[in-house]
């Protein structure tokens, strides 16, 4: 039996604001800070992605862009007549 309203929490931007500082401190968990605020990992995501704070942002502009390199087949025929 469901007995009062569940309620959405309101956080201020200065609550989200420590909450994202602490888990962008080098080796923080971002589940484990989660969790110690009550809040979906999710929802954090979202913040530290608001603020910039997303790995995989950085990844791809690190990471050289893939490029398809020409093949040419060489003795197509001496392999047929083998």
């Amino acid at each position: 039996m469901i007995t009062a309203r569940r309620r959405r929490r309101n956080w201020t931007p200065a609550e989200k604001a420590r909450i994202v500082a602490e888990s962008a401190e080098p080796g923080a968990n971002i589940s484990a800070v989660a969790r110690r605020w009550g809040i979906n990992r999710g929802l954090l995501s979202v913040w530290r992605r608001h603020v910039g704070l997303v790995q995989a942002k950085a990844a791809a502009e690190t990471t050289p862009a893939l490029q398809f390199v020409p093949v040419t087949i060489a003795g197509r025929g001496a392999a047929a007549r083998a």
